[in-house]
């Protein structure tokens, strides 16, 4: 064990450990099977799953990531002491499971969260730890292509919450979300993003974030600028949802 914890801590200062990896594995009530979340000392991260009575699927590589952000996924694992994590009761029958694995060759050490303990906050980190680096991993490739650019859409959800949340609240929710828009975008193209407000914010200004749950689905992303601006891009908020995330983060990566 002492071993693993020392790679462990090497691979937090940021040196590569390509044949230490860090696993997730959620295993859901029976049949469901599980899902695997594996990511190398060397920054490949990878996806499995296994269902009862099928044979195992071969992994699939989601693709790779920063050397910052395995140190980091590293540091998370070593500040919530996850090798410590126990059940904090007994496990129900027929439940499911996460574990937190670490890796290297024969050696390996793992840690196993019942469902009933999800919600505890060193779970949660590591959850949230490991879906960040699944949505850094498959991050769309820049195009080599002429770019033309997008306009930005804002979906009929969005205006639809706020003229019926208006009506509920004499307007002010209307209101709220007006002002709101101004602050989302406007157009996209090769040089960065124009706000509805009239601001623009060049690519090589704006670093992202990924919202994620505590179970560690990604939500959406922000777009953070120097100045405190925080840009908010998420799938259903925008008609062409989707396209506009990856046409941003494709810039960001």
């Amino acid at each position: 064990m002492e071993e693993l914890l020392q790679d462990l801590e090497r691979l937090a200062a940021g040196q590569a450990i390509p044949d230490l990896y860090l696993i997730r594995a959620a295993h859901s009530a029976p049949p469901h099977g599980a899902t695997w979340t594996v990511v190398s000392g060397g920054g490949e991260v990878k996806d499995m799953t296994n269902r009862p009575g099928q044979p195992d699927e071969p992994p699939k590589s989601l693709g790779s990531v920063a050397p910052t952000s395995v140190a980091a996924l590293a540091r998370t694992l070593l500040q919530t002491r996850f090798h410590e994590l126990r059940p904090s009761g007994p496990p129900r029958p027929g439940g499911g499971l996460v574990e937190i694995q670490v890796v290297k060759g024969e050696a390996r050490l793992t840690a196993a969260v019942p469902p009933a303990d999800y919600d505890r906050p060193e779970a949660r980190e590591i959850a949230q730890a490991f879906g960040r680096l699944r949505a850094e991993a498959t991050l769309p490739k820049a195009p080599t292509a002429p770019d033309p650019g997008m306009d930005v859409s804002l979906g009929c959800s969005y205006w639809g919450i706020a003229i019926v949340g208006g009506l509920f609240t004499f307007g002010i929710v209307t209101i709220v979300m007006v002002l709101l828009a101004r602050r989302m975008p406007r157009r996209l193209d090769a040089e960065g993003v124009t706000l509805r407000n009239g601001r623009r914010f060049r690519w090589s200004e704006l670093r992202h974030r990924a919202r994620v749950t505590p179970e560690g689905l990604v939500l959406g992303y922000d777009l953070l600028a120097p100045d405190g601006t925080e840009i908010r891009l998420t799938p259903g908020g925008f008609s062409n949802g989707r396209a506009v995330c990856e046409y941003a983060l494709a810039r960001l990566r």
